[in-house]
């Protein structure tokens, strides 16, 4: 195993009274202690009353050893880290997370906790009380997820960007709950969130070193979580297995939803960015501007696209759609969005809405950029031959009028249902319900306020009238 100086200074400094002289860039590229120069390794002289351990020009001056007695001790340091890595490597394949997390307490001497991509904790420091940290750490140890407040903090408050692929620091200021800043490394394999594992700065300033070691063990620890994280609920990015897999519970699906600061009478879209090149390596880079760019969604990559699933209409957001334009576009994306839904659990049908939508879209509007599945929905309805998926299909506007007819026996529905009857005759319509027409008039109006639809074109009307089709159908399905 590799170390840098930062390493090495680390363990020793448990030990022995050290003076270091080590710039930031120092790389975990040395093999050995060495009493002779050699390239790639710690190089150890005497000098005037101290011994000089020289790693590539940084230094770390040992007080009050002989030469002898500081080299067999820098060499143990190599071979103790040696020794641990076995020791790491065996407790990973075994998934012995807690004993992997206990051991690396000697190294970092601060509190370390490792969770997978839904904020689940697999092992924290048990050299640590609920008592001992802050009141995260005791929510933790209690309930064995992350607090809401504390992913609250790192996604907003602190700009954590919780999808990132590399090491970030950070530090608390504003909760006094949270006391802790440090360390935390997103796991990721093929671009599924797979955890996270986290070094608090509670004991000791953490430093370069500390910042090695656990992008070390985050490479060791990536391919195990994967495979967790593509064959097991508990250990997967929730939304990734809702969305491409259909498969959550309702239980993990809510707590998630909590952490996103998505409420369930909340609407939901999904938005599908897919390139015209066979290969573009910027995806990672991609998800992260728009990660940044829209914090309160979820970013996920599968299935050779970029998917955005968001309780806010992305369709019509203009950040998202100035950053489209003015970088997406030239680099060959297109976009499909999904209808706008009231139904937090229909990522996976959203996610397909959109996917047709660019699927249209390539046949009838190849030159389209932006490919909307309210335009295609007609087609989408009649194409698919599951019920669900048809409702789920419908005019959003007419199926919260037909709700509202069932529910509450509001007369919006009825109203313009038999409107488009009459060939939108006014006179006709107020004759046929009875009703005075300006009441008529009143009730269309707020019809078209909700709408937004032009019901001078064909193609709305015909949408409208096969939604509501569709769904009166369902009292004899």
């Amino acid at each position: 195993m590799k170390l840098s100086m930062w390493m090495i200074a680390n363990r020793l400094s448990s030990i022995l009274d050290l003076e270091t002289n080590i710039s930031l860039e120092a790389r975990p590229v040395l093999n050995s202690a060495r009493l002779v120069y050699a390239t790639n390794c710690v190089h150890l002289y005497e000098e005037k009353d101290s011994i000089i351990c020289n790693g590539e020009g940084d230094i770390i001056r040992i007080h009050d050893l002989s030469l002898k007695e500081a080299f067999e001790i820098v060499q143990g340091v190599f071979d103790y880290y040696q020794d641990w890595e076995s020791q790491i490597l065996e407790d990973i394949q075994k998934k012995n997370f807690q004993s992997m997390v206990d051991r690396c307490h000697i190294l970092f001497q601060n509190p370390l906790l490792l969770m997978n991509a839904n904020y689940y904790v697999l092992a924290m420091s048990s050299f640590y009380g609920p008592q001992d940290v802050d009141d995260e750490w005791a929510y933790l140890q209690r309930y064995g997820y992350s607090s809401p407040v504390s992913v609250r903090q790192m996604r907003q408050d602190l700009s954590v960007n919780m999808e990132d692929f590399d090491y970030q620091t950070y530090q608390y200021r504003s909760v006094p709950s949270l006391k802790y800043g440090g360390i935390t490394v997103n796991l990721r394999f093929n671009t599924i969130s797979c955890g996270r594992i986290t070094v608090l700065s509670k004991n000791r300033e953490l430093n370069p070193g500390d910042y090695q070691l656990l992008m070390r063990l985050a490479t060791y620890l990536e391919p195990v979580l994967s495979m967790d994280a593509q064959d097991e609920a508990l250990g997967c990015n929730l939304f990734y297995n809702m969305i491409f897999k259909g498969i959550y519970t309702l239980q993990e699906l809510e707590l998630q939803m909590e952490y996103m600061q998505w409420s369930k009478k909340d609407s939901f879209q999904v938005a599908v960015l897919q390139t015209t090149h066979r290969y573009y390596p910027d995806n990672q880079l991609v998800m992260r501007t728009l990660q940044n760019l829209l914090p309160n969604a979820v970013v996920l990559s599968g299935n050779q696209q970029i998917v955005l699933l968001s309780n806010h209409e992305l369709s019509e957001n203009l950040s998202f759609l100035e950053y489209y334009h003015q970088y997406l576009a030239k680099e060959g994306f297109r976009i499909g969005f999904s209808l706008y839904l009231n139904d937090y659990r229909q990522a996976a049908s959203l996610y397909r809405q959109a996917s047709h939508a660019l699927s249209y879209a390539h046949t009838y509007l190849p030159e389209e950029q932006l490919c909307y599945f309210h335009t295609f929905a007609v087609y989408y309805i009649l194409d698919t031959p599951y019920v669900a998926e048809r409702l789920q299909a419908c005019h959003p506007v007419i199926r919260k009028l037909w709700k509202d007819k069932q529910e509450h026996q509001d007369t919006l529905y009825d109203t313009l249902k038999q409107y488009l009857d009459q060939e939108r005759s006014l006179i006709r319509t107020a004759e046929k319900l009875f009703t005075h027409k300006n009441t008529i008039l009143y009730r269309l109006k707020k019809i078209s306020t909700l709408l937004k639809d032009n019901l001078d074109d064909p193609a709305s009307r015909y949408y409208i009238r096969l939604s509501m089709q569709c769904l009166e159908m369902t009292k004899t399905i």
